[in-house]
């Protein structure tokens, strides 16, 4: 029941967000660790399966529903950066720093 609840406010949340933001999922956890959810799956009747990345690394985690806090925020997507190569050109010889 928690994560269907959960799946259905972030539904109903990501349509009011801007056109230009993005829902984001983390979970805290005791401690205050912090892991940026990419997947949740119930393994038992209280129990759940965060997939995620921890501090850059992924990370699969078991917890009780209990002992983790979902917190559910948007983040502006950004525009791939415009890449400004840099080139050189030497003795009949280039190259090109990216």
């Amino acid at each position: 029941m928690f994560l269907a609840s959960l799946a259905s406010e972030v539904k109903a949340w990501r349509g009011q967000l801007p056109q230009n933001d993005q829902l984001a999922v983390m979970a805290i956890l005791h401690g205050g660790i912090q892991v940026n959810v990419m997947k949740l799956a119930r393994v038992s009747f209280i129990g759940i399966c965060i997939e995620g990345l921890l501090q850059g690394s992924p990370v699969t985690l078991f917890a009780h529903q209990s002992t983790v806090q979902m917190l559910c925020f948007a983040i502006e997507i950004q525009e791939p950066e415009q890449r400004n190569p840099i080139g050189f050109i030497w003795n009949h010889r280039k190259e090109e720093e990216v």
